[in-house]
């Protein structure tokens, strides 16, 4: 079982290496019993990274090579949750492109104000009658006329 043992793609090196410290026990191995797990740990790693690194270290040990392993997985890991930030930076920031456009002096109420945000969006000229601008901007030239005749109410 021990001469067996891999490293699951889903299973950190510290339970792989523990399974392993169990499985060596069973088998007698004496003062060999460092370098086969040693052994073992380098031909099941999963992660083909630390394979190559582990392989290319001349007068490798078992506590070398449980550093090596550890210490890679730890930066991985860091590596990882860096990554998940810098996307949620990017998200963010492509988002904020998208939303926050700022106009200065609009034309339907000669405010500044966000994209979208207007004031006057909804309400109704008190001069031409028209929606959306209020009467500071209104470009009519004529005040509208009643059915009264007046041309204010």
């Amino acid at each position: 079982m021990f001469n067996s043992c891999t490293q699951e793609q889903d299973e950190n090196f510290d339970c792989y290496l523990n399974k392993l410290r169990n499985l060596v026990k069973t088998c007698k191995y004496g003062a060999l019993e460092d370098e086969l797990l040693r052994d073992r740990i380098v031909i099941g790693t999963s992660n083909n990274n630390v394979w190559a690194r582990l392989l290319s270290e001349s007068g490798l040990t078992l506590d070398r090579t449980i550093d090596i392993i550890q210490s890679t997985e730890q930066a991985e890991q860091q590596l990882g949750k860096l990554n998940k930030s810098i996307e949620n930076i990017h998200f963010t920031k492509a988002d904020k492109k998208k939303t926050c456009e700022f106009i200065k002096d609009c034309k339907f109420c000669r405010q500044s104000h966000d994209k979208g945000k207007c004031q006057a969006y909804g309400l109704t000229c008190a001069i031409c009658l028209k929606r959306n601008h209020i009467a500071r901007v209104c470009q009519s030239q004529t005040q509208p006329t009643y059915h009264n005749g007046q041309t204010n109410p």
